[in-house]
């Protein structure tokens, strides 16, 4: 571009200024267009970097969490969801004290906190979260009696703690449950997801995992004593 120039430049002296006068090019109309997709990666990298940093941050909390009370936050349907129970963990003590953690999840007092869900699980000004564990029988969180991650058979580098899942799933932070998988199709329970979704695993690593995985495969990762590992 700027060989083309040098035929058409025009220089002007006047003692000691000189000044250059360049025609406009021809092309500075088109780079927006060129430049936007390579803004539009950057943004793109810039958002998921974010997101999986805050994913880790998540895990780092649910670890420690174990670590003080011996087993991962358990799951009450009556309750208030593991999200809430990690906030300590979060450095987010104040907004743990103001739930009241003897109601349910929607009680009056506990929907005034649903607007003011930490950065860590989304940004949705509704306070709803696509961020799950997966629920029920042969998962992590089984029920009432919560479970911990150094009592599993399996590697915990090949089992899943939790996945930010498609958008289709957000809930509100607060209220308790989480993925329940279909056993005619495993995959569905992530809802509208891309390629690939994220998983972080027990042992804290993270993994990208495409939807093509097989689903026994997808259900071993998901069981935590399935023994075929």
């Amino acid at each position: 571009l700027i060989t083309s120039l040098g035929p058409s430049m025009k220089t002007e002296t006047n003692g000691t200024v000189v000044k250059l006068t360049l025609p406009r090019p021809a092309e500075l109309d088109s780079l927006p267009q060129l430049v936007r997709p390579i803004m539009d990666r950057e943004v793109a990298a810039v958002k998921e970097a974010k997101q999986n940093n805050a994913l880790l941050v998540i895990c780092s909390a649910l670890t420690v969490y174990m670590d003080a009370n011996g087993t991962l936050p358990a799951y009450n349907e009556n309750g208030l969801s593991w999200r809430v129970h990690i906030l300590p963990f979060l450095y987010e003590d104040e907004l743990y004290e103001e739930f009241h953690l003897d109601e349910p999840w929607d009680s009056e007092h506990n929907k005034t906190l649903i607007e003011r869900m930490p950065p860590v699980f989304g940004n949705d000004p509704a306070g709803v979260s696509s961020i799950h564990t997966f629920v029920g029988p042969g998962t992590l969180f089984t029920g009432p009696e919560g479970q911990s991650m150094y009592e599993i058979s399996d590697p915990p580098s090949e089992t899943i703690l939790f996945v930010r899942a498609g958008e289709s799933t957000a809930e509100p932070w607060t209220k308790p449950g989480g993925l329940t998988l279909d056993p005619s199709d495993p995959l569905a329970a992530l809802g509208n997801i891309n390629e690939m979704f994220t998983a972080i695993m027990a042992d804290s690593s993270r993994r990208k995992v495409s939807k093509d995985i097989d689903p026994d495969e997808f259900r071993g990762l998901v069981n935590p004593n399935d023994e075929n590992r």
